[in-house]
C-alpha cells in the first residue's frame, strides 16, 4: 500500500474529515484528522489515525501511541 491508497481508504471511511498531517514509520502510515468544517490547525483532540502498510487496517490511537511515531 502506499501513502495515497491509505489516504484514500481513510478519507472514504471518514468523508467528513480532512488530513491535517501525515507521516510514515516502517509498519504504519499516520495522519491526524480534522473535521472539514474547522480551519487548518484546529486541533484533533490528540487522536491519530494509523494505517497498516501490507494490511490496510485503519485503527484509531492517541498520538502518544508507540505505532504512532517516526522510527
Amino acid at each position: 500500500m502506499t501513502i495515497v491508497e491509505a489516504k484514500n481508504k481513510l478519507l472514504s471511511a471518514n468523508p467528513e474529515m480532512v488530513i491535517e498531517t501525515s507521516m510514515e514509520n516502517k509498519k504504519y502510515f499516520v495522519f491526524s484528522l480534522r473535521h472539514n468544517s474547522m480551519p487548518p490547525g484546529a486541533s484533533t483532540g490528540g487522536a491519530c489515525y494509523i494505517v497498516g502498510k501490507t494490511t490496510g487496517k485503519i485503527e484509531v490511537c492517541l498520538i502518544t501511541d508507540p505505532r504512532a511515531v517516526s522510527n
